[in-house]
């Protein structure tokens, strides 16, 4: 894997610190927000309360009063012209009374309230006995009725009157201080809010403010990391440099020895030693080359020289690279292109030797009479091109680990450096595409990789910026699933 420096936004403990800021900031103001919430519905229920109590009772107090005006009035049409009606009219008038002055009989009523209570059911009480007792003596003379009228049933009146004028008053009272009162509740409530809103933004800000701090402590930690990394990985590109070039050197000497002594000599012994030495250095030097080309990968210099280029020369190369020793091994290699006139942008070198190096893996591992087929065909904004194999097959735990640098399956006979398909990816990410594997034990594998299509009426030296975008973006379990490699490759 190349070594280019990820997000650091993608890094797990970065989000997870990320998440519990947000999440405590979150929290803070959703609880700031329900605090306040129900401190406002509180208030507003006691205040709308207060104030509905306090009205039904001046309200009452009004109707007593009113009645008792009523009844008064009845009353003395009834002394004046002793009709039967007008009694009855009294007596609705009396029960009326008695009803506004029992709705004012609350519980939670103050001691003030209960005596202003008492004394006007007391007055009433009183004024009915004296209308009462003047009526039950019907036969006295109209002097003594008069006198009767004027000495009881006149201050029985006045004395109601002002009782319950005394009570309105007082609940009229009560009224305005609920009022007041009621003012006061939404001031408080107003001023509560605002604080514990202030209250909860800045601590959110706080929090804020610490998280940010600390999590970029960690970006500048992970920043200057991956620039080490970066710094150690273009150093280590430049050594690899410098001892390749120093080795060769003599390696070159050494196969233009060793292929002079092969031509040049008929003892058969000394030309198969030659030709050992040849296929050793070689080896020695395709190794120092994949040294350099994982070096570059993973200090993200592998160059690429863009250019459209078409699947059907892609192929033929392949065809004549390989033919020979498929031949040789018994198995058939065919090649499947779904168009012509099909083609990519990219390196034609670099591709090739991606192409090489698993057709090579795929011709290693399959047995005799065995098929590799190396297929191409369009696949939306790109160019997908597989080699599939009838070899023993890749174990899915492997899967996830085959293109990783270095890495082989612990096995018998096990063969290569590690590094194939290491570069091969790296190469296919460098040309904006993708690759991975798909294997079943006993069946056989296949590596997919795509590249950026070119359609046969492009003219750009390179292909447009962010093919790959188009390509709907994967999940990373469905990238892991699908990426992996042989092995032993």
């Amino acid at each position: 894997m190349p070594l280019r420096w990820r997000s650091i936004l993608s890094e797990p403990r970065f989000v997870g610190r990320a998440a519990v800021g947000f999440g405590l900031v979150t929290a803070i103001t959703a609880l700031t927000a329900i605090t306040s919430a129900l401190y406002a519905r509180d208030a507003s229920a006691r205040r709308e309360q207060m104030l509905a109590t306090y009205a039904t009772d001046l309200t009452n107090a009004y109707r007593a009063q009113l009645a008792a005006e009523k009844m008064v009035a009845v009353g003395r049409g009834y002394l004046l012209a002793a009709n039967a009606k007008g009694l009855e009219r009294f007596r609705e008038a009396e029960a009326q009374l008695d009803r506004s002055l029992d709705a004012l009989d609350r519980a939670g009523a103050s001691a003030h309230e209960r005596e202003l209570l008492a004394q006007a059911k007391g007055s009433a009480v009183h004024y009915r006995t004296m209308f009462d007792d003047i009526i039950e003596s019907g036969d006295q003379p109209g002097p003594a009725r008069s006198e009767a009228l004027r000495d009881k049933l006149i201050p029985a009146r006045e004395d109601l009157g002002t009782r319950l004028e005394e009570l309105v008053d007082h609940k009229r009272e009560l009224q305005d201080a609920a009022t007041r009162n009621a003012r006061r509740i939404d001031a408080r409530t107003f001023v509560f809010m605002a604080s514990f809103g202030i209250g909860g933004a800045v601590m959110s800000v706080l929090l804020a403010w610490g998280f940010t701090k600390h999590l970029g402590q960690i970006y500048r930690r992970e920043q200057d990391a991956a620039a080490r990394a970066n710094a150690a990985a273009a150093a280590k590109e430049d050594l690899l440099g410098i001892v390749a070039h120093d080795l060769r050197n003599p390696l070159g000497a050494i196969l233009l020895k060793a292929t002079l002594i092969g031509k040049q000599t008929e003892d058969t012994r000394t030309r198969s030693q030659a030709e050992s030495i040849t296929a050793i250095a070689t080896r020695a030097e395709a190794f120092i080359q994949k040294l350099l080309d994982a070096a570059r990968i993973e200090a993200g210099r592998l160059s690429v020289a863009w250019k459209r280029c078409m699947v059907a020369d892609l192929l033929a190369t392949t065809m004549e690279t390989f033919g020979a020793l498929a031949a040789q091994k018994g198995v058939t290699l065919e090649p499947e292109i779904g168009r012509a006139d099909l083609a990519f942008w990219g390196d034609p070198e670099r591709i090739a030797q991606v192409v090489a190096n698993i057709v090579g893996n795929a011709l290693k591992f399959t047995p005799e009479d065995g098929q590799v087929t190396i297929r191409a065909v369009e696949s939306g904004f790109h160019t997908r091109i597989e080699v599939r194999d009838t070899g023993p097959g890749i174990a899915s735990q492997h899967l996830p680990r085959i293109f990783d640098r270095f890495w082989k399956a612990d096995a018998e006979g096990r063969q290569g450096t590690g590094l194939g398909l290491y570069i091969a990816k790296g190469i296919i990410e460098m040309h904006r595409g993708r690759i991975w594997a798909e294997s079943l034990v006993g069946v056989g594998s296949a590596f997919i990789f795509e590249l950026p299509i070119a359609p046969p009426s492009a003219a750009e030296a390179e292909p447009p910026a962010g093919p790959d975008e188009r390509r709907p973006a994967e999940s990373e379990s469905q990238r892991g699933a699908a990426v992996g490699e042989h092995p032993h490759r």
